[in-house]
């Protein structure tokens, strides 16, 4: 058997300073030689999230080096019996092993935080769809081309965008984005979109923020044909009126939650609290998701007064805050 002390202080002589702490990456300004053995060879003990937001901008090859990491898969598996073996052994073993890529296979769902980049060339986008992760934030970018947003989008496969940084988004863009087979996207600072990206976006799934002000009825009915969307947040919808309440509940099945205060008046609370109620029948029925609406009042709303609000008296109802 391998002299697992022999072994530990020789390598402690190689490896010394050769990787930073979990901590010390998010504040890194660029990305050097240490910072990509560390990504490389990621700690088994390390988060789900691997958190860059201190970097500004990156190249091609940093940007391959970052999609790269995978807490999942370290270059050198063991099983969990020899990772119990392991961690019976002194610390400064485990972590000379964790510095070779020595790890246990993890099951989580990990994502990359990139917010400080506020540039991206369509290269260093392309490099970046090859994240074998679940969520891409970037919401330091403040534009997204529709050839960084082509690039940027995997092929096939499943992953969530924040953007939340984006202030307009293209037709093109939208639709790149709307490419996704599956995922959520936050587009939290958008305040505007025309019809044709409304549709487009539909494309996407699971879970969004969209940060409109304003919305047509129109659009409110496109919103709601999103037939895999799952919950729909609205952090800065200025008004929903009772048409829009209508379209909203027309043939949608999910959540809906709206952030503005005293954002509807009675009547058009009424139609949505009749909509989750509507649901939460069939639910007994065909055990099929409920649908819910979570709104913020004012203390002196009417709402309040009105019984919608979920509560102990009323068991199912709107989410009032």
């Amino acid at each position: 058997m391998i002299n697992l002390q022999l072994l530990s202080v020789y390598t402690m002589f190689v490896l010394v300073g050769c990787r930073y702490e979990e901590d010390e990456l998010n504040h890194l300004l660029t990305l050097d030689a240490k910072a990509i053995r560390t990504i490389q060879y990621s700690h088994p003990d390390m988060s789900c999230g691997l958190t860059l937001n201190n970097l500004t901008s990156l190249t091609p090859q940093e940007a391959y080096s970052v999609a790269s990491w995978n807490p999942n898969d370290p270059p050198l598996a063991i099983s969990h019996e020899w990772g119990n073996w392991l961690y019976q052994h002194p610390e400064i073993i485990r972590k000379t092993l964790f510095n070779l890529g020595v790890g246990i296979p993890q099951t989580c769902h990990f994502s990359l935080e990139l917010n400080g980049i506020t540039e991206l060339s369509e290269t260093s986008a392309n490099a970046l769809s090859t994240f074998k992760g679940d969520e891409i934030q970037l919401n330091g970018l403040a534009e997204l081309s529709s050839e960084v947003a082509k690039a940027l989008v995997p092929k096939g496969r499943s992953m969530s965008f924040q953007l939340d940084g984006l202030q307009t988004l293209s037709i093109e863009s939208a639709k790149a984005l709307g490419g996704v087979s599956s995922g959520d996207l936050s587009l939290a600072s958008v305040d505007s979109l025309d019809t044709e990206s409304y549709i487009a976006l539909g494309n996407h799934r699971e879970f969004f923020r969209l940060g409109v002000r304003e919305m047509t009825v129109e659009e409110a009915v496109i919103v709601a044909s999103w037939n895999f969307t799952n919950y729909i947040h609205f952090p800065h919808l200025e008004k929903v009126s009772y048409d829009h309440a209508q379209a909203f509940v027309n043939n949608f099945r999910g959540g809906y939650t709206f952030d503005v205060i005293d954002v509807m008046d009675v009547p058009t609370a009424t139609v949505l609290y009749n909509w989750v109620l509507e649901t939460a029948d069939l639910l007994r029925h065909d055990r099929m998701l409920p649908n819910s609406v979570s709104i913020h009042l004012s203390e002196d709303s009417p709402l309040r007064q009105s019984k919608m609000c979920y509560g102990r008296h009323t068991p199912v109802g709107l989410y009032c805050e």
